[in-house]
């Protein structure tokens, strides 16, 4: 049975009728599950977390979120397609897993197009490029000319294969003619953790990810992607103008 996604429509109308059902209805309602396809702490289950709490309260339900690293999402996509097909089911993952995944993998596991149906973006991340404490760079220019010049520690981190990060990883090697290696992590928070302990050079994945450590001076980014300038510099006034992107993050479930 195709897992359909319930369309916000569906969902707003639903929290109508909670309200209206009071707490009779409520305790008669199943648990309300949200995989997410990486480890706590990282930013799609920051926001999962957020919209768990809010479900919860305008549902009159409960909601929890479970964690299933690994593979870039691609374990969370494969559990809700097994999941019972009853609507009590969702899953937050970013556009990777459904829109480039299928082009890198013949058993993919999961149908994008007929095992789900998107509901809506529900959020969208710019990216941040992160120098480590092992990196002299200031400025996205100087930190792809160190890269450049000590080949053997050009490596970065994001979090996972196949994902955006890494493919905007891969155009900006192409960009500034500097090969990079590519380190997947099972999410942005294990990434960021060897970033501030200099086991990783560089991290290029979504800002908020290594924002907070960027402001106590334990990391450095020197470069964001998107259409608006921040307090650091766009990838778009150095140089590269093609790294420069969003990510969104769908929600969806098996119904």
């Amino acid at each position: 049975m195709k897992r359909q996604f319930l369309k916000f429509a569906l969902l707003s109308t639903g929290m109508a009728l909670a309200g209206l059902s009071g707490s009779v209805f409520a305790q008669d309602k199943p648990t309300l599950k949200i995989f997410v396809g990486f480890p706590p702490g990282g930013s799609v289950d920051v926001v999962a977390r957020l919209l768990a709490e809010r479900m919860r309260v305008s549902l009159d339900q409960n909601v929890i979120v479970e964690n299933k690293p690994g593979a870039a999402g691609r374990i969370a996509l494969g559990e809700l397609k097994r999941a019972n097909p009853d609507g009590n089911t969702l899953a937050l993952v970013p556009s990777g897993g459904l829109v480039i995944m299928p082009w890198l993998y013949k058993n993919l596991g999961y149908d994008p197009v007929k095992d789900f149906s998107p509901i809506a973006r529900v959020t969208t991340f710019d990216f941040a490029v992160t120098a480590g404490p092992g990196s002299p760079a200031t400025d996205i220019k100087s930190l792809m000319g160190w890269l450049k010049a000590n080949p053997g520690k050009a490596n970065y981190a994001t979090s996972g294969a196949g994902t955006v990060p890494h493919f905007a990883g891969q155009l900006l090697a192409q960009e500034s003619n500097t090969p990079m290696t590519h380190v997947a992590y099972k999410g942005g928070a294990p990434a960021a953790q060897d970033l501030i302990g200099g086991q990783i050079p560089v991290m290029i994945d979504t800002a908020s990810e290594t924002l907070e450590h960027h402001k106590t001076g334990k990391v450095k980014i020197v470069a964001v992607t998107g259409e608006s300038r921040t307090r650091t510099q766009l990838c778009q006034c150095c140089g590269f103008g093609s790294f420069a992107s969003d990510t969104p993050e769908a929600l969806g479930s098996a119904n």
